[in-house]
């Protein structure tokens, strides 16, 4: 090594120059012979070169392993310093790397999103957790991964050297995956996002806006249609005039009531709910008392069983939720059946249940009546002024409170709509 070598090269120097002023000092201080004179000088030198390079070597050694070394003559001296300022920078840029690194792993082990990195040999370099879990688990190669199009997404970067995102559907289980892949010298780096609830809910308003167009042009199309037998009777059939009149007023209140509820929706989506203390069982007598006159008119018996239940929540809109089922149920109940509305505490939860005898709902469609525009009876309900939508309402109203609702039915036979909301809890928001 070039130190070691330096080393030597400087006790050779010293023993020659040791050696060649002994020597001179010996035939002056009298001793005879020049062999005397050269062994003995030989001898002085030796011992004293020696004895230096042993020291200079421990103080190397001692230098190199990082601990203090000892004091070195001339230019080894500045040697042992810069050996140990070189260790020295070396330490530190090791723990600045290590600490690097360690922030690296926990940043990338709580980022929300999978993260991949594979080389040109497809072997997988590095996968976080998230990535482990949507990859369908850990995995050393490019194969093991699924879906399998995640696999032929990183080989087309690899091969194209040019970044790429697509939506990838993953099967089992299901989910779909928005993956983007750069490439990033000899390896890719693919992240991994589970888009699957984000798409859905783009789904629904894309199928939300189509039903609100689909439903809105139906009460249109009757007005307008209305208006121009209504010029025509004007004209030809007087007699008449008063049954498009009607017709004409049953589409506006159609439309009335569509933009209504979807008023309702929106508002509900989008504005803060605030909380008071609610007396469920006056609130829902005061609705129950709307509905009487409609309830009448249609024939139907309506009941109230109402036992103190108190709630948190928003008077406005509970009774939304409420006045929709209520409307709901005698729309679907003939004349001479029966509608029952109840309120009771159950444990920590209030209930309302609203129950009727009417026509009842298909085993296949219980899990749908909540859903925006869905109608059981497409042609009952327009012909009942229903918008598809109070259900729906009903569903968001109970959630923003923290409850649940819950449907039996029985075709033919009724059905009751349960309610269940707790008696004390904090305002979840949106």
């Amino acid at each position: 090594m070039a130190d070691r070598s330096t080393l030597t090269a400087w006790a050779v120097a010293r023993f020659v120059v040791v050696y060649l002023v002994g020597s001179s000092l010996l035939l002056v201080l009298g001793v005879d012979t020049l062999w005397m004179a050269v062994l003995l000088a030989g001898a002085v030198g030796g011992i004293t070169v020696w004895w230096s390079l042993r020291g200079a070597v421990r103080a190397l050694d001692a230098a190199a392993s990082g601990r203090p070394s000892r004091r070195l003559p001339g230019d080894l001296d500045r040697i042992a310093r810069g050996i140990e300022d070189r260790i020295g920078e070396l330490e530190r840029r090791s723990q600045e790397a290590e600490q690097s690194l360690a922030l690296l792993e926990e940043v990338l082990a709580r980022f929300p999103h999978g993260v991949v990195v594979v080389d040109r040999d497809e072997q997988v370099i590095y996968m976080n957790p998230v990535a482990v879990t949507l990859a369908g688990g850990e995995s050393a190669h490019l194969s093991g991964l699924t879906p399998h199009r995640l696999q032929t997404l990183i080989r087309q970067v690899v091969s194209e050297g040019a970044p790429r995102t697509e939506d990838v559907e993953q099967v089992s289980p299901q989910a779909v995956l928005s993956v983007s892949a750069i490439p990033a010298g000899r390896h890719v780096v693919a992240v991994v996002t589970d888009v699957t609830e984000q798409r859905r809910v783009e789904q629904m308003r894309r199928d939300f806006v189509a039903d609100a167009s689909h439903e809105l042009k139906t009460p249109l199309a009757s007005i307008t249609a209305s208006l121009e037998a209504l010029r025509i009777a004007l004209n030809r059939r007087p007699d008449r005039v008063e049954e498009f009149v009607s017709r004409v007023e049953a589409g506006v209140g159609q439309l009335a009531r569509i933009v209504e509820d979807l008023l309702d929706l929106s508002r509900l989506e989008s504005s803060h709910l605030e909380m008071t203390r609610v007396d469920l069982a006056r609130l829902v007598g005061e609705e129950a008392a709307r509905f009487a006159s409609k309830a009448e008119a249609a024939g139907i018996e309506l009941v109230v069983e109402l036992n103190p239940a108190e709630v948190d929540g928003s008077p406005r809109d509970l009774a939304l939720a409420i006045r929709n089922l209520c409307d709901n149920a005698i729309r679907y109940t003939d004349s001479g059946g029966k509608v029952v509305l109840r309120v009771y505490s159950d444990a920590d939860r209030a209930v309302v249940e609203v129950a009727d005898n009417g026509i009842g709902i298909p085993r296949r469609a219980l899990s749908r009546v909540f859903e925006r525009f869905y109608r059981v009876d497409s042609a009952r309900s327009r012909a009942t002024g229903g918008t598809g939508l109070g259900l729906a309402i009903v569903k968001h109203v109970v959630q923003r409170h923290g409850g649940t609702v819950t449907v039996e039915s029985e075709l033919g036979a009724g059905s009751t709509f349960r309610v269940s909301l707790p008696r004390n809890q904090t305002p979840s928001g949106n």
